[in-house]
């Protein structure tokens, strides 16, 4: 391996951990499951519309009475600073029935209670 082909792998490794970090090293969240339906799903977004919900960063089921813990992207709070009402959340049961949508959350809210 030449010397340039070797910097090009270094600067894509960097690159791809840099990218990693910003889109998963955020603050966590636990959500508690407080409803009487198991939640599948939990979105974060700056827009409150369809296609600005982002994917579903649950990665399983919150059965009633329980928590889990969820990861939001560094950029919210870290890319965006200017967003000062904060980000809206979105809680939707295993068959996809919204549960609960909360607006204005802070990037220092550390458990959200769905009631």
């Amino acid at each position: 391996m030449t010397d340039r082909q070797r910097a090009l792998v270094i600067a894509l490794l960097v690159a791809g951990t840099a990218l990693a970090f910003v889109l998963r090293g955020g603050n966590t969240i636990a959500i508690l499951n407080r409803t009487s339906r198991d939640i599948c799903e939990v979105n974060f977004s700056y827009r409150p519309d369809e296609d600005g919900w982002g994917r579903n960063r649950l990665g399983g089921r919150i059965p009633p009475g329980q928590s889990r813990d969820v990861q939001l992207p560094l950029y919210f709070g870290w890319l965006e600073p200017t967003r000062a009402s904060g980000f809206m959340g979105r809680v939707a049961d295993c068959d996809g029935e919204e549960i609960e949508v909360v607006f204005g959350i802070s990037e220092k809210l550390h458990i959200w209670e769905v009631r």
